[in-house]
């Protein structure tokens, strides 16, 4: 019989033929003094030498639960399931293609390839610094501001404009009105229309006329008047004389003396208290025509028929008055 000497502890029993312990209660070790092992192995079973999980084939891991396979030239660690990508590949297998973005000012998420942007930046590519004032909101995407009450400008911080259009709508970035068709001028209140080629000032709403044209709007034609000592108005083709001149055509130089009138469309003097001449500059007549009248241009007597004599006071046939 062999000698055997082995003791079993923790409630094992033993095999004195085979000098062996049976060991219960998950004890281990030839004498059952090793403690039982506690892995849980969920796919695969325990060793119970050395409490090592002994994994089913495709199971990796301490306990047997970690079926990732690394991609691409990814290496897995095995305790704690996780790859190690190389050349840019991402995701937990490896299987993601390296990410292309370019962050200007910030740093690639390899999660989902978007940036990660330094203080002070944002955007797509963190390339937008902009800030909005005023209560603007800010479009990443586009780095663009939403203003709000009216102000305006990339950041919103020019004030809003007050300009009034009252045809039209107001150009945000200058706060100039952009008029309807047909109207013009700073306010969009000016709806004339210059024709046969004439310019409008839209400022003043005015047109300025060419080719003789005349009017508000260039419409009337042109004036034929001609002026001899003068210049023609061109609202109703009229003479302005040159000073000393007058008539229709500024033609007419006649000035009447002592009281008399002149007739600017004849050029002639009417002339008052007898005075005589083309400039009623002669003295009255004095002659007394006593069967006749009296030429004021030369102060003769005109005598009636029958009459003779400077003061027709001699009978043309021989009679004596």
């Amino acid at each position: 019989m062999l000698d055997c000497s082995r003791k079993c502890g923790n409630g094992g029993t033993l095999d004195n033929a085979k000098c062996q312990c049976s060991c219960v209660g998950g004890y281990r070790g030839d004498d059952c003094s090793l403690p039982p092992c506690t892995v849980a192995c969920v796919n695969g079973k325990v060793n119970q030498k050395n409490c090592v999980c002994e994994c089913t084939e495709g199971w990796k891991g301490p306990k047997c639960d970690c079926s990732l396979k690394c991609g691409n030239g990814g290496t897995l660690d095995k305790d704690k399931c996780e790859c190690t990508c190389v050349g840019g590949y991402r995701g937990a297998d490896c299987s993601k293609p390296p990410c292309t973005t370019a962050c200007v000012n910030g740093k690639v998420n390899q999660e989902n390839c978007a940036c990660v942007c330094t203080e002070g930046w944002s955007g797509p590519k963190c390339d937008c610094s902009l800030k909005c004032q005023n209560g603007g909101t800010l479009d990443k995407d586009k780095c663009t501001c939403t203003c709000a009450g009216g102000y305006r400008g990339a950041d919103c911080s020019k004030p809003p404009c007050t300009t009034a259009c009252i045809n039209g709508k107001v150009n945000q970035e200058n706060c100039a009105c952009v008029c309807m068709e047909g109207w013009s001028g700073p306010k969009c209140d000016c709806g004339r229309q210059c024709g046969n080629n004439g310019t409008l000032n839209a400022d003043k709403c005015e047109c300025t006329c060419v080719g003789g044209h005349r009017g508000a709007n260039c419409t009337e034609p042109p004036c034929t008047t001609a002026c001899v000592n003068g210049k023609v108005n061109q609202k109703n083709c009229d003479c302005e004389c040159t000073a000393g001149w007058s008539g229709p055509k500024c033609d007419c130089n006649q000035t009447c003396a002592n009281g008399g009138s002149l007739d600017k469309e004849k050029c002639q003097c009417t002339c008052v208290g007898s005075y005589r001449g083309p400039d009623c500059k002669k003295p009255p007549c004095t002659t007394a025509c006593v069967n006749g009248k009296v030429n004021q241009e030369n102060c003769a007597c005109v005598c009636t028929e029958g009459w003779k004599g400077s003061k027709c006071g001699r009978c043309y046939f021989g009679v004596a008055q």
